[in-house]
């Protein structure tokens, strides 16, 4: 018969912390489950189109804040876009549109798709759409914005044309530096084209 001792020495101290799994998906899954009725909501989402990785992720809150998020920091920067195109002068409303109210600066709290994400000579870049409803000279504005090195730099806002007002924007797409934007006016589809290459 064999006997075994073992003999147990403490070489160190152990303390037992809770560990908290948190990443960007996270902080990211806390916006997206928020009541609808919340500014902070998020209504639109988009990121690189594969083969890339999704590094960086955008979105668009009905408060109109553009979210950049990334893996390692979660929210990196948060750019709040106004209800409003500046362009030197007062928005008219058309003579049919509401009184404009405070809710009236959220937008609508269904998924709508008002970003693009996009790369020109590797550069990325970011296409935001805003509907003026209430306007008589578009359907709403466009702001492009330079997502390099988890910032975002505003390089431009332009108005959709004149066609589109009371129109609702269904989709849009980036395609050889043309924004190629696809309009309903009461179940009649318009394509309109505008060219980026200049700006």
């Amino acid at each position: 018969m064999v006997s075994y001792f073992i003999d147990f020495v403490i070489l160190d101290e152990w303390s037992e912390t809770v560990f908290q799994h948190s990443s960007f998906l996270t902080s990211l899954a806390s916006f997206l489950h928020q009541n609808p009725s919340e500014g902070s909501h998020i209504v639109s989402v988009a990121s690189h189109s594969q083969p890339t990785d999704i590094g960086h992720v955008y979105t668009l809150s009905r408060d109109r804040v553009l979210r950049l998020w990334t893996p390692r920091s979660g929210c990196t920067v948060a750019r709040t876009i106004p209800p409003l195109p500046y362009t030197g002068r007062d928005p008219t409303p058309s003579a049919n549109s509401p009184a404009p109210t405070k809710s009236a600066a959220l937008l609508d709290p269904e998924p709508q798709h008002l970003l693009s994400v996009f790369s020109r000579d590797s550069i990325p870049y970011v296409i935001v759409f805003i509907p003026t409803p209430s306007s008589s000279s578009s359907g709403g504005f466009f702001q492009f914005f330079l997502a390099e090195k988890d910032s975002l730099q505003l390089l431009e806002t332009f108005e959709s044309s004149s066609a589109s007002v009371h129109c609702h924007l269904q989709d849009f797409i980036i395609v050889q530096q043309q924004l190629c934007a696809l309009w309903d006016h009461q179940g009649q589809s318009t394509i309109e084209t505008l060219d980026l290459s200049t700006m």
